[in-house]
Formats: structure tokens, sequence, C-alpha cells
């Protein structure tokens, strides 16, 4: 009977521990998106200093912007000097206008289509002066990855919640439905039913615990090892405890009379 306990106990704890894969996969992969999005300015470029100025303090207040930089015309002139070694061209350089930039680095997928196409109309009408370049495709192809990878994550998550279900169910069923002969001899001999009751009780508590508290365990040491790039909510293991719970009872439903 240990052994079987024990075989129940793995595959469940072997389950759980892709399911927290797949929660800290998406963490990982999700984080990866965000990144290259993040990493992705829009520059906005005026010859008045003015206006970008006046940008900068209003967008840097905003939720969906990480931060902004602004390089004026006087450092523009200075990086083209030092870069292209035009020491000799610095007073020429200094007769022409340079325009100023604003990098605007934004909240990854916090800018969503709807936030990008109101801040492009503000920026439209406030500010027609300033020029918008932004790489648009690059932006678009990063959400519908981001989208993409949350339709993936979703549905994994709703294939492992069944395929557990199930199998929680049919190991339950399987053994105690072969142990049950053993138990009705075990009755007509004298023995007490409850029992059963009892040994059930305790297997079950066995298969609630153990294989939650062990990837519980593996978690946290591999978080204090740093182990693992990313997080994840710890929430989810009560809430793969609480389903494992409700599959046991789900299975002792189902056994019914034959108990």
């Amino acid at each position: 009977m240990k052994k079987r306990i024990f075989f129940q106990v793995i595959v469940i704890m072997m389950i759980l521990f892709i399911w927290n894969c797949l929660h800290l996969g998406y963490n990982y992969q999700n984080r990866l998106y965000e990144a290259e999005l993040s990493d992705s300015p829009m520059i906005l470029i005026c010859s008045d200093l003015k206006p970008l100025q006046n940008l900068k303090t209003a967008l840097d207040t905003t939720s969906i912007v990480q931060y902004t930089v602004l390089e004026k015309d006087s450092l523009i002139k200075r990086n083209l000097l030092e870069t292209y070694q035009l020491n000799n061209a610095e007073a020429l350089l200094g007769k022409f206008n340079v325009p100023s930039i604003l990098k605007i680095y934004f909240r990854g997928v916090e800018f969503s289509a709807p936030q990008k196409r109101e801040l492009e109309t503000f920026l439209n009408t406030s500010y027609p002066e300033v020029i918008i370049n932004y790489n648009d495709t690059f932006w678009q192809n990063s959400l519908e990855k981001i989208a993409l990878l949350k339709k993936a994550y979703f549905y994994s998550n709703l294939f492992l919640a069944v395929f557990l279900l199930i199998t929680i169910v049919f190991l339950r069923l399987h053994f105690e439905m072969k142990n049950h002969e053993y138990w009705r001899v075990f009755v007509r001999a004298g023995g007490k039913r409850k029992v059963r009751h009892l040994r059930f009780f305790l297997h079950s508590l066995w298969l609630c615990v153990v294989p939650v508290g062990l990837n519980f365990g593996a978690y946290f040491i591999a978080m204090r090892q740093h182990y693992l790039p990313v997080e994840m909510d710890i929430r989810y293991f009560p809430a793969e405890g609480i389903f494992v719970i409700f599959s046991v009872i789900l299975s002792r439903i189902f056994i019914g009379k034959h108990f």
C-alpha cells in the first residue's frame, strides 16, 4: 500500500513540477519580449529645444513611460565630433542648427495600441513641429508575440489542470478499487469500516501536502541559491494545493457506494 501511495505522490509531484516550470517559462519569455519592447524608444526630433523640454516634463509623470532622455543640440554636436573625430570641423559644425532629440522609453506591454494612438494624437495636435520616429513594425510584432505567448500559456494551464484532475481521480479510483477486496475481507473478519475511511483520509493528506510541499521547497531553495532567472507568484502553490484537494474529493465522490 505504501508503494502505491508513493507512486501517486511521485506522479502528482512531477505534474506539478511541470506546471510550475510552465509558470517560470512564461514569466521568463514574457520578460524578454517586454525588455525588447522597452529598449526600443520613440524618438522625437525638433529644431527648438523648448517643446521637447515641455514634453519631457509631461511624459515623465505618465504611467506608460519608463524614462526619457533629452539630447540637446550641443550634446549631439559634441557626440558627432567625438564619434567621427571631426575636431577640425568644430567651428564649421557650430554654424549649423542641429535639432535636439527626446528619446521615450516605454514600459513594455503597458504601451498598448489605444495608448499609442492617444499619445500620437496628442503629439500631432499639441506639438506639430515635432517629428516622430518610431519602429511601428517592431512594436506591432512584439505585441503580437506577447499576445500569442499569453494565449499559449492559458491553454497550457487549462490542459495541465484537466490532466492533473483526471490523473488524480484515475489513480485514486484504480488503487482503491484494486484494494476493495482486501477491505471487504477485513470488515467481514471483524475489522471496523472507519479504519478504511481513516486510511483514505491519511493517504489523501499525503497526496495533498507532500507534492505541493516538495515543489515549494525546491522553488524556495532554487531562489535562495539564485538558480532561477525569474520568480513566480508563490500564490500558485496554495492554489495548486486547493486544486489537488478538490481532485481528491472528486475521486471520493466517484468511488461512492463502493467505498
